[in-house]
């Protein structure tokens, strides 16, 4: 039996009962899709999607991939914030551009700021962000990417995070690289230690999470110069070679390091190496990106999901597809098969029956050297290999490709198959299978 003195615990005891449990956000993925990223058809659509734009621009792009929701990002690569002279600019840009999205079908959500401002700026920055509020349209949210050092103590971050509807910490690109440590992107997520931290300014955020990948050149031992990022430079470029010796490592959030040092002087059309050079690649990896989903998982509160960075490019061997971004978030992606591997296209000859043949592996990394045999439904006259292709005819009707091991993610351009007989169909038809 309670006495008269339970009674304000009873009280208290039936309002937590009957108030309203606070409600966790539905958990979403997102990605963010820069310049040059290409469309991939074979993806249901995703969560979120956030497009780089200009600031002059007012024709979005032709082809995105499918998306629930879309946000226009507009980045400033200079250092320090941009003028406020340009909100403008950015303000009639996003008009345009939402009011086409719209006629598209498309749902924009909002407009999103990618400005690295210093920390000692961010009460500029919100002063910034203030102005842009008052000049978008009604309504409109505002979403902005964060540096992590923003949320060192004594900072004005609160300031800023006060003015906008979402925010993205980004936990990649922390340190700067150094040619006496290993290259890493991704830093590892300390849930326990970040939750709190952004949970307290009741805001919806997001975490970003690194999925691309990075070469550079290390001048040998003893010699004068910095690295170097090599741009378009994928592992299947050195993969192979004798005179290159090869070591893995990974780095502390689990991404992938593939180094090779040129043990003498290499040179041919695409590289000059003299011996001692490194040359190393730095990519995300399942481990990586599934370790990192899972981390923000536990950040609770308002954390709305993760945004990861970047869909990648067409041929771009060191990120992660987005199929298999979306298979480590837990969504039922089917892994790719054998069958899709082999990409064709119509290689637009007048004269001959010609197809343009890419090879897509459907693992992203493998220790071991892959064979494949792929077969032509019709005897072919020729085979045009591709610059560095890894294969070679071996009969009329088979071509045989070789990967050697840790070659990357990327689509390999093998060739142009030709059939220049009179007569021949016009639509070739190739299988591929791997071969023991």
């Amino acid at each position: 039996m309670f006495s008269r003195r339970s009674g304000p615990f009873l009280l208290l005891l039936v309002l937590s009962i009957l108030a309203p449990a606070a409600v966790q956000p539905a958990w979403t993925n997102a990605f963010w899709f820069w310049k040059g990223s290409a469309v991939s058809t074979r993806l249901p659509p995703v969560d979120v999607l956030y497009v780089q734009v200009d600031e002059n621009q007012r024709n979005l792009p032709n082809r995105l991939p499918a998306a629930h929701t879309y946000w226009l990002v507009y980045r400033s690569n200079r250092e320090g914030l941009p003028s406020p002279d340009n909100l403008r600019d950015i303000t009639a840009s996003f008009t345009a551009l939402a009011a086409t999205a719209r006629n598209r079908g498309m749902a924009v959500a909002g407009i999103q700021l990618d400005i690295d401002s210093p920390t000692a700026a961010l009460p500029e920055y919100a002063k910034y962000l203030h102005l842009l509020r008052q000049r978008l349209p009604a309504g409109t949210h505002i979403s902005i990417t964060a540096l992590l050092d923003w949320f060192r103590s004594g900072t004005s971050v609160s300031a800023v995070i006060s003015e906008v509807d979402e925010f993205i910490p980004q936990f990649y690109d922390l340190e700067p690289s150094s040619r006496d440590r290993p290259l890493t992107i991704a830093v590892p997520i300390d849930a326990k230690r970040w939750g709190p931290v952004f949970n307290q300014y009741n805001r919806p955020f997001r975490i970003g999470i690194s999925t691309f990948g990075r070469a550079r050149q290390i001048p040998a031992p003893g010699t004068k110069g910095r690295s170097i990022e090599l741009v378009n430079f994928n592992p299947r470029d050195l993969s192979g070679n004798p005179s290159l010796r090869l070591i893995i490592t990974r780095t502390e959030a689990q991404e992938l390091t593939v180094t090779y040092t040129a043990a003498k002087q290499l040179k041919n059309d695409r590289f000059w190496f003299d011996a001692g050079t490194k040359i190393e690649f730095t990519m995300a990896t399942p481990e990586s990106i599934r370790a990192a989903i899972q981390a923000a998982k536990q950040m609770g509160g308002n954390c709305l999901g993760t945004a990861f960075f970047r869909w990648p490019s067409f041929n771009e061997g060191l990120s992660a597809r987005p199929e298999e971004i979306l298979r480590e978030s837990g969504l039922p992606i089917p892994p790719r098969t054998t069958a899709d591997m082999l990409q064709t296209e119509d290689g637009g000859c007048a004269a001959v029956t010609c197809t343009e043949l890419y090879l897509d592996p459907a693992t992203p990394f493998f220790s071991k050297t892959l064979h494949y045999e792929i077969e032509s439904s019709e005897p072919l006259d020729y085979f045009l290999p591709a610059e560095h292709s890894p294969v070679k005819l071996a009969s009329p009707t088979r071509l045989a490709v070789t990967l050697p091991p840790w070659s990357g993610r990327a689509s390999i351009a093998l060739g142009r198959a030709v059939v220049s007989r009179k007569g021949a169909p016009k639509d070739l038809k190739f299988v591929v299978r791997e071969l023991p």
